[in-house]
């Protein structure tokens, strides 16, 4: 904080939640605990140390996230992992010879982007991707990405781990996955 105003990177989401508890919280009168942890999108292991090492429990919770302008009972949960292609590898100039893990993945991610893609809550895929070769001259033959999305219903990712399964034969390719949620 420089005056009043706030600078750094996140300001506007989690950070500016931050600000607006304190300057809050800052003129009542009754005894208020703020906990904060420094990986909000990255897994929750703060939270998670926080609950299950330090044994905190609260009788109500306020999380402060200032992503939607509506109040809402209980919070949105994700649901993380890798998608893994494998296909066949083949030399560039004999691209028949081989199934492009890459062409895959990326027909794969359109639909996966098209069922999940919904305005209520956020998908991101492709944060990250790893491809089983750096050269230009093979038909790669396995591609990674990332699938992040956050989740409405607790049991959501038993759903989510089937459509996925049966999206990845609509595009005719095999795919290993690790996905793992977070329960709201």
């Amino acid at each position: 904080m420089v005056g009043d105003k706030a600078y750094g990177k996140g300001v506007s989401d989690m950070k500016g939640g931050v600000v607006s508890m304190y300057l809050a919280l800052s003129e009542t009168k009754r005894p208020v605990e703020i906990s904060l942890v420094p990986d909000e999108e990255s897994g929750g292991i703060g939270t998670k140390y926080l609950t299950e090492v330090r044994k905190i429990r609260a009788k109500y919770v306020i999380i402060g996230d200032p992503s939607f302008p509506n109040i809402y009972i209980g919070h949105l949960g994700i649901i993380r992992g890798v998608i893994r292609l494998i296909e066949k590898q083949a030399h560039a100039s004999k691209t028949k010879e081989g199934e492009n893990a890459f062409i895959n993945g990326a027909k794969l991610a359109l639909e996966i982007q098209k069922i999940y893609g919904v305005k209520e809550v956020s998908l991101n895929l492709g944060g990250y991707t790893i491809n089983s070769s750096d050269n230009d001259g093979v038909v790669p033959g396995e591609f990674v990405f990332s699938f992040y999305r956050s989740t409405l219903q607790k049991n959501e990712s038993l759903a989510i781990h089937g459509r996925l399964k049966i999206t990845s034969l609509s595009v005719s390719t095999r795919w290993k996955n690790s996905l793992d949620q977070y329960p709201i």
